[in-house]
């Protein structure tokens, strides 16, 4: 079973800086601002928004960018 707990979740932006590769927004990817190892890090928030402000602050505690798409449903 894959374990996709958030304290993995950490670890993996953890590694990922320790290797020295940096952060990008989509939209700064598609100005042509990232360069050499990069991340680009896109989250769908759909029904539990709680559930990505969780992913959103650990990103924000590690200095690391990401976008985040709302889906905008009838409920």
């Amino acid at each position: 079973m894959k374990d996709f707990t958030l304290d993995i979740y950490s670890e993996l932006l953890l590694a990922l800086k320790k290797k020295s590769y940096s952060f990008y927004t989509f939209e700064e990817y598609c100005q042509g601002k990232a360069d050499g190892k990069y991340v680009i890090l896109r989250h769908d928030v759909d029904l539990k928004a709680e559930n990505s402000l969780r992913v959103a602050e650990i990103e924000a505690s590690l200095d690391i960018v990401a976008s985040y798409y709302f889906r905008v449903v009838p409920q």
